[in-house]
Order: structure tokens, then C-alpha cells, then sequence
């Protein structure tokens, strides 16, 4: 036998042994972020970060206003206008564009340093919630459903960690 054919005989019996083997695995998958995401605490919790940061928010939509405005003003009147006008223009539009990045940084950091003490906070029940689950069903695998092309529904225990989640942590 050659060497090539004793290499496919053996992977071939490795894969009908991992089959048997992989017989009795139960496996399920889980959407780990819309179970915290889609949650009454992740739902309450963004509501109190809209309340906080609508000033800056209607700001950001002031200063886009501004710059629309001036650049129509721009396009409309350039023909009156003089070479220093337009230059004068166009450095106040440049000065609110960077107003507006400024204003658009700061909301997205407060915004991404929210979400990651949203998930440090609740990362402990979702923990408690999925080793009650994959004790309570002798799950042997848990897939993230980001990993995963396909899973039968009955595998996807999402719907089933999302309402513990909620029932655990409530919303105050």
C-alpha cells in the first residue's frame, strides 16, 4: 500500500470515529449579544443614555444644519462673492466640520465606554444564566451563533437565556 493510500485510509477512519464519537454531543448555539442587547436592562439603559446626551446630540444636528446652510449659501452666491469672502466661508464651514467630529468623538466614546461597563456589569448573571441552562439541558458545546451557518431551532437557546436574563436582572 502506498503512502498516499494509507494516509487517506486513516483520515477516513479518523472521521467515521469522530461521527460515532460526535454522536452523543449535544450541542447548542446562543446569541450572546442579543440576549444582553435586546434585554429590559440594555432597553433602560438606553433610554438614560439618550436622556443624557440629547443636548449634544441636537448640537451635532444644529452644527449640520449650519454647515448645510452656509455651503447652499456658498454654491448659491459665489458669483457675488469675492475671492476673501469665499475663502472666509469656506474656513468657517472647515471650523464647524471640526466642531461637529469633536462633538461626534465624544459622543461615541462616552457612547462605546457605556456599552462596555453595560457588559462588565451584566456579564456575571449572563455566566450564572448559561451554566444554569447547560446544566438543566447536559449541553456538551455551546456555539456562538456569529460562528455558526446553520443550527436547527430547537438548538438555539437565545429566546430561552434572553427571558432568564430579564426575569433575573429586571428593571428597576
Amino acid at each position: 500500500m502506498t503512502i498516499f493510500k494509507q494516509i487517506t485510509v486513516g483520515l477516513l477512519a479518523l472521521t467515521l470515529l469522530a461521527t460515532v464519537a460526535m454522536a452523543d454531543l449535544r450541542i447548542a448555539v446562543i446569541d450572546q449579544e442579543r440576549v444582553l442587547f435586546g434585554s429590559e436592562a440594555a432597553r433602560s439603559a438606553s433610554s438614560e443614555l439618550q436622556q443624557q446626551f440629547s443636548g449634544q446630540e441636537q448640537q451635532v444636528r444644529q452644527l449640520e444644519q449650519q454647515i448645510n446652510e452656509m455651503r447652499d449659501r456658498g454654491e448659491s452666491e459665489s458669483a457675488l462673492m469675492s475671492e476673501e469672502e469665499i475663502n472666509e466661508l469656506q474656513q468657517e464651514i472647515q471650523f464647524l466640520l471640526q466642531q461637529r467630529q469633536q462633538l461626534v468623538q465624544q459622543l461615541q466614546s462616552a457612547q462605546q465606554e457605556r456599552r462596555q461597563s453595560f457588559v462588565e456589569e451584566y456579564e456575571a448573571p449572563l455566566t450564572e444564566i448559561l451554566e444554569e441552562i447547560i446544566s438543566e439541558r447536559e449541553i456538551d458545546l455551546l456555539i456562538s451563533t456569529d460562528e455558526v451557518l446553520y443550527a436547527r431551532p430547537d438548538m438555539d437557546i437565545t429566546e430561552e437565556a434572553l427571558e432568564r436574563f430579564n426575569d433575573l436582572v429586571g428593571v428597576d
